[in-house]
């Protein structure tokens, strides 16, 4: 598979930051938001930590099925395609730290 790349118009930063609409193209980074309810972020933090929809649920006190409901609204807020992104987002916003044990 071929990679294509940009070439940067004159007198640009080649080490800006990508766009939103950059990062949701090449699926590199999912975008930061402060539009995540707090059981949405509370879900994240869970899912950062590697946990099940299944284990999330019993310790939320909620059915799979919320817990999954919730993991689309945040994919759909934040841009979001998978795990390791849901991952890149908890760090990003601050709710994971890259040092967590296990307890939130």
């Amino acid at each position: 598979m071929a990679v294509r790349t940009r070439r940067q118009p004159s007198g640009t930063d080649r080490f800006a930051q990508p766009t939103t609409k950059e990062i949701n193209m090449n699926g590199a980074l999912p975008r930061p938001t402060a539009d995540l309810s707090a059981r949405e972020a509370e879900v994240l933090r869970h899912m950062a930590l590697g946990r099940t929809y299944t284990a999330i649920a019993r310790s939320m006190s909620i059915s799979p099925h919320t817990v999954d409901a919730y993991v689309r609204r945040i994919r759909l807020k934040t841009g979001v395609t998978n795990r390791a992104q849901l991952l890149l987002l908890a760090i990003r916003l601050g709710d994971v730290n890259v040092h967590t044990t296990g307890d939130i």
